[in-house]
Parts: C-alpha cells; sequence; structure tokens
C-alpha cells in the first residue's frame, strides 16, 4: 500500500452512480450566493468552549437589545451576528472590547471583527483588541492627542 497514489487506490472503489455524481459548485450568479449585509465575527477568549446561549444572553442586553439580532456558532467560542441594521453594527464595533462574565470572578473578553463572507475560518484572525488605559492624575500638559499617543506606544 506504501507509495501509492490517491488516484490508484481511487479506481479501486466501486461506486454506484449516484455516488460517482460531481458536485460542482458556481459562484458566478451573486444573487444565488448566501449574502449577511450587517455581521460580525466575534471571538470569547476564554478558556472553555462557551454555548451560543452563554454569550448572546451576555452580548443583547450589553448591545442595547438590537431588533433583529441574529447569532450562530462557527468554531469553538467562535461566533458571528448579524444585525438588522449597519447602524446598530457599527455602535457594536466601535463599543469593542466586551466582556462576558462578573468583574470579580470569570471576566472573559469578546473580541469583535466586521465579517466578510470571503474570508475562511483559518483566515480570520483575532491578534488585536482595543483596550482603554486610565493613567491616574496625569498633568494637565500632557492630556492631549500627542502625549496620549506617546504614552500609549511607550512601555
Amino acid at each position: 500500500m506504501r507509495g501509492r497514489t490517491v488516484k490508484e487506490k481511487s479506481r479501486k472503489l466501486n461506486l454506484a452512480a449516484k455516488e460517482n455524481d460531481m458536485l460542482v459548485l458556481d459562484d458566478t450568479e451573486e444573487c444565488d450566493l448566501a449574502v449577511v449585509n450587517h455581521a460580525v465575527i466575534g471571538k470569547v477568549l476564554a478558556p472553555n468552549v462557551l454555548h451560543l446561549q452563554t454569550i448572546m444572553s451576555a452580548m443583547r442586553p450589553a448591545w442595547g437589545n438590537p431588533r433583529g439580532l441574529e447569532a450562530r456558532m462557527v468554531g469553538d467560542n467562535l461566533f458571528i451576528a448579524e444585525f438588522e441594521s449597519e447602524l446598530d453594527k457599527n455602535r457594536v464595533l466601535e463599543g469593542s472590547p466586551w466582556y462576558i462574565g462578573r468583574q470579580a470572578v470569570g471576566r472573559q473578553v469578546v473580541i469583535l471583527q466586521d465579517f466578510n463572507s470571503d474570508l475562511r475560518p483559518n483566515d480570520v484572525r483575532f491578534d488585536e483588541m482595543a483596550i482603554w488605559v486610565n493613567i491616574l492624575n496625569l498633568p494637565f500638559g500632557l492630556r492631549n492627542e500627542k502625549w496620549g499617543f506617546e504614552l500609549a506606544e511607550s512601555r
């Protein structure tokens, strides 16, 4: 068996006529493709896998219970949320990062990005996250955009 190619092995298969049919997908017809207009893809950074119901029971009220919100899991702690309006989607994206869980115990970060239906699941990268930093008692002279970026880039 060693050294045989898939082509050689497949010659020995005895397929019924129905099994031998090929499936060809033609994506030139845009109207037949599934199109998602107002969606985000999100990842919950948690050590254990969470159910969609757990994620959405935290996110719906945090996002203001947007009308027409639909969600589905597409991987471990990876989900797609579809909004009825672009306004709701943009508000949710701009409010990121979001959290699941209580402040003191088990708080998990939810990272979001605009959904792109052309990407494959393995191409989706969650390698950036916006965070807020509060620098206490910062002198008034340093409270401007120039110094904000300077301080943010320092270690």
